[in-house]
């Protein structure tokens, strides 16, 4: 440290200790306000824990088909010759072969991804669809 400066700062060694000590006392708040968010059960929620599988009939599939399935499996030429707009029509495919919707769905690999291009249905959706398909796909 040049001479001078004891001489024009006679207080610097000490103001120095106060700003490094300030200084970690600021870097110790930040980095504990910082984890306050990294709590597992806030950042990745169980949706499937309010979703309710007990009651499943086509009544409560027929949305997650209208809205994700019939844009491409409805109406006059279903994409595949899979229609699944109506109870008789989903019923006729899932006779043939139920177990392929609900791996089209699950994205397990043993049948084609659907909805296709399209990100995979949320997991309550899955849920629901499986349930309905194990209970025997009842109507109502």
């Amino acid at each position: 440290m040049p001479v001078f400066l004891p001489v024009i700062f006679p207080n610097l060694p000490s103001m120095i200790k106060t700003f490094v000590n300030i200084s970690l006392l600021c870097v110790a708040i930040m980095s504990f306000t910082g984890c306050y968010y990294d709590v597992e059960d806030e950042l990745y929620p169980d949706n499937n824990a309010s979703c309710d599988t007990t009651a499943v009939n086509f009544a409560v599939v027929k949305p997650i088909f209208d809205a994700k399935c019939v844009g491409c499996h409805g109406g006059a030429s279903p994409s595949a010759g899979i229609k699944l707009d109506t109870y008789t029509d989903a019923k006729v495919y899932l006779d043939a072969s139920a177990s392929r919707l609900v791996s089209s769905v699950k994205h397990d690999g043993n049948a084609s991804n659907m909805p296709q291009g399209q990100p995979k249905l949320d997991a309550c959706d899955i849920s629901k669809i499986s349930a309905w398909v194990s209970a025997g796909y009842p109507e109502n």
